[in-house]
């Protein structure tokens, strides 16, 4: 049977002195007082088998602990108010109305650069409100927000794109409003390149009549598929 690291009168001594200091103090009280070179670690689970509970000052509460600041309510330390938020006050770098910025959307061929800005009003959509921490502001996509103040809302089913392919051109004559099943036709893959900048515009308009010609071509078997006709 293997000899005992602690005899009786150091378990005794770790019972008093364990709980009142922190384990590193208590490890270097032990070892002056009783001539041994143990570490941290050998004195904490020893304790653990000894059922000493926790050392002092290790973050935990008592059973029984009275909280220093019951039946305060509302109090705050001196000097504290130095930290506090002012009222009206806003982070330094809180962007004012109507300033830009760039983001990137994955087109599913990489990074789309789109231009935004900041505008009044609570964003249209719950996931941006619950993700943003002011209420009366948000940030839209330039373009979009441009044509829907010269036009109008957005109708639904359509998009905004720009003629010339420049996503920093917000030119309200650079802006049309295009089914989606335009704008797909204008993502895939085979879709070509502009060659240039004066060459996307029929870009564009290519793809609205190839549109026009699948929906037009869908009606009429449709029409064919209706018994009676």
């Amino acid at each position: 049977m293997p000899a005992r690291l602690f005899s009786d009168a150091e378990r005794a001594w770790l019972a008093l002195t364990y709980p009142l200091h922190r384990a590193d103090f208590t490890t270097e009280l032990f070892n002056d007082c009783w001539g041994r070179d143990l570490t941290k670690d050998q004195i904490v689970r020893a304790a653990k088998r000894f059922g000493l509970g926790p050392s002092a000052h290790d973050g935990r509460f008592r059973k029984g602990n009275v909280p220093a600041n019951k039946g305060r309510k509302g109090y705050s330390p001196p000097g504290s108010e130095k930290g506090w938020f002012r009222k009206g006050g806003q982070s330094p770098n809180t962007r004012p109305l109507y300033s830009e910025r760039w983001d990137n959307l994955s087109n599913g061929k990489g990074k789309t650069p789109v231009l935004m800005i900041k505008v009044p009003g609570a964003a249209p959509y719950a996931s941006q409100r619950r993700a943003g921490a002011h209420q009366n502001t948000h940030w839209v996509r330039k373009a979009v927000w441009v044509w829907e103040r010269d036009n109008g809302t957005v109708p639904a089913g359509h998009a905004i794109v720009q003629l010339d392919g420049d996503p920093a051109n917000c030119e309200p004559a650079n802006l049309d409003c295009v089914p989606r099943a335009t704008l797909a036709l204008l993502n895939c893959p085979w879709s070509a390149a502009p060659a240039g900048p004066d060459a996307n515009p029929v870009r564009v308009r290519i793809a609205q009549v190839r549109a026009e010609i699948s929906r037009t071509r869908r009606t009429r078997n449709d029409r064919r598929a209706r018994p009676g006709d």
